[in-house]
């Protein structure tokens, strides 16, 4: 009892001393027995400090021990707020013996979580066996709120399939992962990372109250101890329906999740998505795109990386009954399946053709087992391709002759396949209908415009008909252009003939020889106003007869019948009919008057040839216009006709036709010119050509003859003479001495010669075809009317009376020519001449008169002038040169004519005289010999070479016997 009292009293003063509690052993039971030991105390933690933070403090202390060293076991921490009773706290509770924190040497730590918020103390308790040691209070820990960092994700299964729905589980975690208990209550999250599908659906989580709310849409779901949990089909159900690897997050405001990975598996096969192709041409493949799906769009399971079978349907056949061509059956397919290969997307491509042309087509595929789940494009457009062909979308109708068709054509453009198509048909194209069988005109408007910008594609005809009775049918032709457009043929259909109303040769009458009956003999029908064969309204007798339409006659033989109904019913065939006259004839045939009126027919024409040649006829003679004129070709030329005895030409025959002036008539002596004569008749007629007579004279005749034949006689013609067409040329003597004269006559005649009479004038005459004398320049002339002497090639006047112009003393033509030639002597009024046939003049050399000077090429001094050079022959040469000069002297008459033959005795000698330096060579006098017999030219020359340097003067004289030349050279 004792002891006991003085722990009491030791305990308080301690702590009045400030010195941490201790702890003492002592008994507390009254026992037997006995006992040894040692007392000893427990120290109390030292150094206790608390630190506050987001829903905890974080506690530390230095270890105790006993009073012998040994250390306590463990502590306990408990946690202090104004006066309420301590708190367990750091996970240790006094009342749950074992729970402490153990000992360690050191600072010794713990964390005091899920503290809500305040200001607290904490005290730790040293425990040792039995004992305890309580220290003193830390000082003071603020707790704050804890600060949400993060949301933990999971979920009841992470590999779904599509559309099943999973539970999701979310946590509130701090920077620590610590699960923020406070965290309760109703939250707005938001919910990413999962795709839409295919068909759109979205991703989906269930809020609080059960309502799917898709992902990206704030989502209302309830917290609990900073944990949502799905509660049946609320607060967390997520469901998924794109198949894919999704990366789920969820965040409320800044604040995200960690990330959730869900592999999202495909459902079922629901059907297939068709790509809707864009616009595709008739004929023309293409590639499908299929996918087999399930009910959200993704590739259906067991469809993935299979072979499997489907059917397509759709497209209707083209109007030409082309079926769709799509992919072909294989392995196990029946037929009207398509084995198709899907890949690992669950797709698969396929190669299609259609031919149907339309806008609203759209393209299905059926799996074959018995949930015979389907897909479809949307409509699309299948066009034509390019016009090909034209087609009748509306047939004719049968009709009446001369009515218009009960149902009218309409032709359209179509593709290959029968589609309607106006692909590549031009802006304009004209399309044109016409009979393709049967006979007939088909009338109306029967061409219009089926291009794109008329018709655009179809043309509708209107008031069509034919009027020839019988079956037919159309054909619809384009214009040639591009694209080529085949021929369409309509059905058949039929044309009825109208009423009888006219007469009509059915059988033409043949062609035949004069004398002789029709090889063919005309047959005569009655028709309708068409054309067409009938006997509506004939009566029982009715007279045809026929006539010669056109063409010389008379129709011979029996050439009336009866036509009627009750004899030739509507068919009348003549016989024995005949017409003598030759030619081209046509019949006309014609009922007598009653009803109905029957219009006249005319034949078609036919030839009746002539008999055997029997003679000749003059069918055309000649004539004048408007006379004849003597040499000129008549106006008229004359024509024979090889004829029958009946007169007709007979056109097999081309014998020869013969044409000559009858004798005794016209002018004795004349002459009958043809182009061709004698002449082949063609078809039995001799056309003559360039015809004419040279003389005139009249009452000429002309007698075609022909052996075996009649001849024939001409009508009677006059010639007369015509104008001039050209000058005859003659002169008084032909032969002359260079210088002579002649006197001409000049006469003007027309083209047969005939003597011009009218050519009465004073001419403007120009002369030619004589040469200039040697000395260069005399020139031939001839005497004016005036008596003047008028050079060649100048105009001069000449007068000419009744065509004729003569000299009258030494006027009107005196001619002197100078030089020694044949001269071919030609006069010209400017329009007529006698070029054709020139006077030729000879003119020999007269007697020798004097000497020249013929300089030769190596003459550097260049050409005299005049030259030849007669007596004085003048040079001129440029100072300081050196020149030469080579030349040979010839004996020539007084017009420079070299004469000939001038006998011995005639050479030349040049000597040099005047100032300067020059020289000849020979030296002078130098001697030219000279020939006794032939052209008197010297053999050998005389050389002259000038000085150097100087101006002077030579002269060069040449002397012969009666003849004397000089040339004088200046530099």
């Amino acid at each position: 009892m004792t002891r006991q009292r003085l722990l009491k009293i030791f305990v308080p003063v301690l702590a009045i001393l400030g010195v941490s509690a201790v702890a003492f052993a002592y008994w507390t039971t009254a026992g037997a027995g006995s006992a040894s030991g040692s007392v000893a105390t427990l120290n109390a933690p030292t150094n206790v400090e608390a630190t506050g933070g987001t829903n905890l403090a974080h506690v530390s202390w230095t270890g105790s021990t006993l009073s012998t060293g040994t250390p306590a076991q463990g502590y306990y921490v408990q946690r202090y707020s104004g006066t309420s009773s301590p708190a367990a706290a750091c996970g240790t509770d006094p009342a749950t013996p074992g729970t402490y924190i153990g000992h360690t040497s050191g600072t010794i730590t713990c964390t005091d979580s899920g503290v809500a918020p305040g200001t607290y103390t904490y005290k730790v308790t040293a425990v040792y066996r039995s004992w305890t040691a309580q220290s003193i209070a830390s000082g003071s820990a603020t707790v704050t709120n804890p600060v949400l960092d993060h949301f933990a994700l999971t979920a009841s299964t992470t590999t779904p399939t599509a559309g099943i729905g999973g539970a999701l589980t979310i946590t509130a975690k701090d920077l620590s992962n610590n699960t923020i208990t406070s965290y309760g209550g109703d939250k707005s999250l938001t919910f990413s990372g999962a795709g839409d599908a295919a068909d759109g659906t979205h991703p989906t989580v269930t809020d609080k109250t059960g309502v799917a709310v898709i992902f990206g849409t704030a989502t209302t779901i309830t917290f609990s101890n900073g944990v949502a949990t799905t509660a049946g089909s609320a607060n967390g159900v997520m469901r998924l329906y794109k198949a894919e690897t999704a990366s789920i997050v969820v965040g409320a405001g800044s604040i995200s999740s960690t990330v959730l990975s869900v592999t999202v598996s495909p459902a079922a096969l629901n059907g297939f998505t068709v790509a809707t192709p864009a616009t595709q041409t008739v004929g023309q493949s293409f590639s499908e795109s299929i996918k087999a799906i399930d009910t959200w769009g993704n590739a259906a399971s067991g469809w993935i990386s299979a072979t499997k079978c489907v059917t397509f349907s759709g497209p209707a056949n083209s109007p030409n009954n082309t079926a769709p061509a799509y992919p072909a059956p294989g392995g196990s397919c029946s037929v009207g399946q398509s084995d198709l290969n899907f890949d690992g997307s669950g797709q698969a491509t396929v190669s299609i053709t259609l031919y149907k042309a339309s806008t609203t087509t759209t393209l299905t595929v059926t799996d074959t087992t018995p949930a015979l789940k389907t897909g479809s494009s949307s409509q699309f457009t299948v066009s034509p391709a390019a016009a090909s062909a034209l087609a009748f979308s509306t047939q004719p109708g049968s009709a009446t002759a001369g009515s218009a068709f009960g149902q009218q054509p309409v032709v359209r453009t179509q593709d290959s396949f029968g589609n309607n198509s106006t692909v590549g048909l031009g802006a304009n194209r004209t399309v044109t209908v016409s009979i393709a069988s049967g006979t007939g005109t088909l009338q109306g408007t029967a061409t219009l415009d089926i291009g794109t910008a008329a018709g655009n594609g179809t043309v509708t005809f209107t008031s069509l008909r034919i009027d020839t009775a019988g079956g037919k049918t159309l054909q619809a032709a384009a214009a040639a252009g591009s694209p080529t457009l085949a021929n369409a043929t309509s059905n058949s259909f039929t044309v009825s003939p109208a009423a009888a109303s006219a007469l009509a040769f059915s059988t033409q009458p043949g062609s035949a020889t004069a004398g002789a009956a029709f090889g063919q003999q005309p047959v005569v029908k009655t028709q309708d106003s068409f054309g067409n064969d009938s006997t509506v309204g004939l009566g029982a007798s009715r007279n045809v007869t026929v006539s010669i339409a056109s063409g010389a006659g008379p129709l011979q033989g029996t050439a009336m019948l009866d036509i009627g109904t009750a004899a030739g019913n509507g068919t009348v065939t003549f016989t024995s009919l005949r017409i003598d006259a030759a030619g081209i004839k046509t019949l006309q045939a014609a009922a007598a008057a009653g009803s109905p009126t029957l219009a006249n027919a005319t034949s078609t024409s036919f030839t009746v040839s002539p008999a055997s040649a029997n003679r000749l006829a003059f069918t055309t003679s000649p004539a004048g216009a408007p006379t004849i004129t003597g040499g000129i070709a008549f106006a008229t030329q004359p024509v024979v006709t090889v004829q029958d005895q009946f007169g007709n030409t007979v056109t097999t025959d081309n014998g020869v036709v013969t044409l000559s002036i009858t004798s005794g008539t016209g002018t004795s002596g004349a002459a009958l010119t043809c182009t061709t004569n004698p002449l082949s008749a063609t078809s039995g007629v001799a056309s003559f050509g360039g015809c004419k007579i040279d003389k005139s004279g009249t009452g000429y005749t002309l007698t075609a003859a022909r052996s075996g034949l009649t001849s024939d006689v001409s009508s009677a013609f006059n010639v007369g003479a015509g104008s001039a067409t050209r000058l005859v040329l003659s002169a008084s003597a032909t032969t002359l001495t260079a210088g002579g004269t002649t006197s001409l006559t000049i006469t003007a005649v027309d083209a047969g010669g005939n003597t011009a009479t009218g050519y009465t004038l004073d001419a403007t005459l120009t002369f030619g075809g004589a040469g200039t004398a040697p000395d260069s320049t005399t020139k031939p002339t001839v005497t004016s009317k005036t008596g003047t002497a008028v050079a060649f090639g100048t105009a001069e006047t000449i007068t000419f009376t009744n065509g004729v112009a003569q000299v009258s003393g030494s006027n009107n033509g005196v001619m002197t020519l100078y030089k020694a030639e044949t001269a071919s002597v030609t006069v010209s009024d400017g329009s007529i001449n006698n070029n054709a046939s020139p006077l030729s003049v000879t003119v020999n050399v007269g007697s020798a008169a004097k000497l020249a000077w013929t300089p030769n090429s190596t003459s550097s001094l260049g050409t005299p002038s005049p030259n030849p050079c007669y007596f004085t022959c003048t040079y001129s040469s440029g100072f300081g040169n050196q020149n030469t000069w080579t030349a040979n002297v010839s004996i020539t008459d007084s017009a420079g004519n070299i004469v000939s033959s001038v006998g011995a005795g005639h050479d030349v000698t040049v000597t040099k005289s005047g100032l300067g330096n020059g020289s000849i060579t020979p030296a002078s006098p130098a001697t030219l010999t000279m020939p006794a017999t032939g052209p008197a030219t010297s053999s050998n020359f005389v050389k002259f070479t000038g000085g150097n340097g100087q101006s002077w003067t030579n002269t060069l004289t040449a002397a012969s016997t009666g003849f004397t030349t000089t040339a004088t050279f200046s530099k």
